[in-house]
Formats: structure tokens, C-alpha cells, sequence
């Protein structure tokens, strides 16, 4: 297996990362884009792009409901994170308002 990391001229005038992971045994490419500063044509797009640049043939994609699950996990665990360092905070103001 090799990994490139790349970054690539998307829409809008962003600079995408995208990575291309080669899989020699199985004579596989995975193309990834990885932000989710472009929508999901956007990133079909780009995708769309580095394979054509890199002479591949695209045989498929991730489909909607299982990116929906991705999406969603990572929205949960944001919002877990920003709860504990919230949480940590009050811990710290409400152990400096108390008399030493």
C-alpha cells in the first residue's frame, strides 16, 4: 500500500486536500478528499478530476446514507468534546473563586 497526500485547486479557490491511497495487491486507488469544506458534487468533482489526471477508472463511490452516518458521528463527537472542555472550564473558574 502507498499513500500521496495531495493538494488540489477546488472550487471556489480553496486548496483541497485530497489523499490517494494505492493498493498494489488489489489493484485499487482510493481517492479521498479530505475536508468538508466542499459539498458533495464538489468533492464527486475533484475526485472526478485526480482520477482523470492520474489516468484511473472510477468503478464507484461512498453513497450518501453510509457519508450521512460519518457526518453524524463526527458532528456527535464534536459536540461531546466541546461539552467537556466546557465542562472543564467551570471546573477551573469555580476552583479559582473559592477562598484558598
Amino acid at each position: 500500500m502507498s499513500k500521496l497526500e495531495l493538494t488540489v485547486a477546488g472550487p471556489r479557490g480553496l486548496q483541497v486536500p485530497v489523499n490517494l491511497t494505492v493498493y498494489k495487491k488489489q489493484q485499487r486507488v482510493r481517492i479521498q478528499v479530505m475536508t468538508h469544506d466542499v459539498t458533495r458534487e464538489e468533492a464527486q468533482q475533484i475526485q472526478a478530476m485526480v482520477a482523470q489526471a492520474a489516468q484511473l477508472e472510477v468503478l464507484g463511490g461512498s453513497d450518501p446514507a453510509s457519508e450521512a452516518i460519518v457526518h453524524e458521528t463526527l458532528a456527535n463527537h464534536a459536540r461531546e468534546h466541546a461539552e467537556q472542555e466546557q465542562q472543564a472550564r467551570l471546573a477551573a473558574q469555580s476552583g479559582q473563586q473559592q477562598p484558598r
